[in-house]
Protein backbone atom coordinates (compact mmCIF):
# COMPACT_ATOMS: atom_id res chain seq x y z
CA UNK A 1 0.00 0.00 0.00
CA UNK A 2 2.79 2.55 0.28
CA UNK A 3 4.02 1.71 -2.87
CA UNK A 4 0.76 2.53 -4.12
CA UNK A 5 0.19 5.70 -2.11
CA UNK A 6 3.77 7.11 -3.33
CA UNK A 7 2.78 6.51 -6.95
CA UNK A 8 -0.94 8.24 -6.52
CA UNK A 9 1.37 11.27 -4.74
CA UNK A 10 4.19 11.36 -7.31
CA UNK A 11 1.76 11.71 -10.21
CA UNK A 12 -0.85 13.71 -8.53
CA UNK A 13 0.79 15.93 -5.32
CA UNK A 14 4.33 16.19 -5.69
CA UNK A 15 3.91 19.91 -4.66
CA UNK A 16 2.97 18.78 -1.64
CA UNK A 17 4.17 15.60 -0.42
CA UNK A 18 6.19 15.48 2.56
CA UNK A 19 6.67 12.25 5.23
CA UNK A 20 4.11 12.19 7.62
CA UNK A 21 1.70 10.04 9.56
CA UNK A 22 -1.78 9.11 9.07
CA UNK A 23 -3.76 7.01 10.75
CA UNK A 24 -6.79 4.05 9.32
CA UNK A 25 -8.56 1.68 10.64
CA UNK A 26 -6.82 -1.80 10.16
CA UNK A 27 -9.74 -2.54 7.95
CA UNK A 28 -9.75 1.09 6.15
CA UNK A 29 -10.88 0.84 2.06
CA UNK A 30 -8.33 2.08 -0.55
CA UNK A 31 -10.21 5.26 -0.83
CA UNK A 32 -10.38 6.02 2.91
CA UNK A 33 -7.02 5.71 2.89
CA UNK A 34 -6.36 7.75 -0.14
CA UNK A 35 -8.90 10.07 1.44
CA UNK A 36 -6.79 10.84 4.85
CA UNK A 37 -3.03 10.96 2.54
CA UNK A 38 -5.19 13.95 0.79
CA UNK A 39 -6.10 15.15 4.07
CA UNK A 40 -2.37 15.12 4.70
CA UNK A 41 -1.82 17.32 1.59
CA UNK A 42 -4.40 19.78 2.67
CA UNK A 43 -2.86 20.24 6.12
CA UNK A 44 0.35 20.82 4.19
CA UNK A 45 -0.98 23.21 1.37
CA UNK A 46 -3.46 25.14 3.35
CA UNK A 47 -1.03 25.44 6.53
CA UNK A 48 -3.13 27.76 9.35
CA UNK A 49 -6.35 27.87 6.98
CA UNK A 50 -6.77 24.21 7.78
CA UNK A 51 -10.38 23.50 8.83
CA UNK A 52 -10.76 27.18 10.64
CA UNK A 53 -14.44 26.60 10.95
CA UNK A 54 -17.36 24.08 9.82
CA UNK A 55 -17.87 25.79 6.65
CA UNK A 56 -13.61 25.13 5.72
CA UNK A 57 -14.19 21.39 6.84
CA UNK A 58 -17.00 20.81 4.47
CA UNK A 59 -15.20 22.92 1.50
CA UNK A 60 -11.85 20.57 1.80
CA UNK A 61 -13.96 17.20 2.10
CA UNK A 62 -15.20 18.36 -0.83
CA UNK A 63 -11.75 19.10 -2.65
CA UNK A 64 -10.98 15.86 -1.42
CA UNK A 65 -13.66 14.06 -2.82
CA UNK A 66 -12.82 15.84 -6.21
CA UNK A 67 -9.10 14.23 -6.08
CA UNK A 68 -10.59 11.21 -5.23
CA UNK A 69 -12.87 11.22 -8.67
CA UNK A 70 -9.67 12.34 -10.27
CA UNK A 71 -7.52 9.46 -9.32
CA UNK A 72 -10.45 6.69 -9.56
CA UNK A 73 -11.20 7.95 -12.94
CA UNK A 74 -7.57 6.44 -13.93
CA UNK A 75 -7.03 4.20 -11.14
CA UNK A 76 -10.24 3.21 -9.25
CA UNK A 77 -12.86 0.64 -9.80
CA UNK A 78 -16.77 1.72 -10.79
CA UNK A 79 -17.89 0.49 -6.87
CA UNK A 80 -15.07 2.86 -5.29
CA UNK A 81 -15.85 5.68 -8.12
CA UNK A 82 -19.81 5.37 -6.68
CA UNK A 83 -18.60 5.85 -2.91
CA UNK A 84 -16.63 8.48 -3.97
CA UNK A 85 -19.42 10.39 -5.90
CA UNK A 86 -22.10 9.45 -2.88
CA UNK A 87 -19.82 10.95 -0.36
CA UNK A 88 -19.18 14.16 -2.57
CA UNK A 89 -22.58 14.50 -3.05
CA UNK A 90 -23.80 14.54 1.04
CA UNK A 91 -20.54 16.98 1.70
CA UNK A 92 -21.85 19.41 -0.98
CA UNK A 93 -25.15 18.97 0.19
CA UNK A 94 -24.01 19.96 3.94
CA UNK A 95 -21.81 22.58 2.59
CA UNK A 96 -24.91 23.94 0.39
CA UNK A 97 -27.21 24.03 3.60
CA UNK A 98 -24.47 25.96 5.92
CA UNK A 99 -23.96 28.26 3.23
CA UNK A 100 -27.56 28.88 3.17
CA UNK A 101 -27.65 29.42 6.97
CA UNK A 102 -24.80 31.75 7.20
CA UNK A 103 -26.13 34.01 4.36
CA UNK A 104 -29.34 34.62 5.94
CA UNK A 105 -27.80 35.47 9.55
Amino acid sequence: MIEFLQLIFDRHFSDYWTEGSILVDNVASRPQILEAAIHHMQRIKYVGEYVQDVLSKARLEIESQDYLLKIGKKEGAASEMAEIQKAKETWQEFYNTLKGATKSE
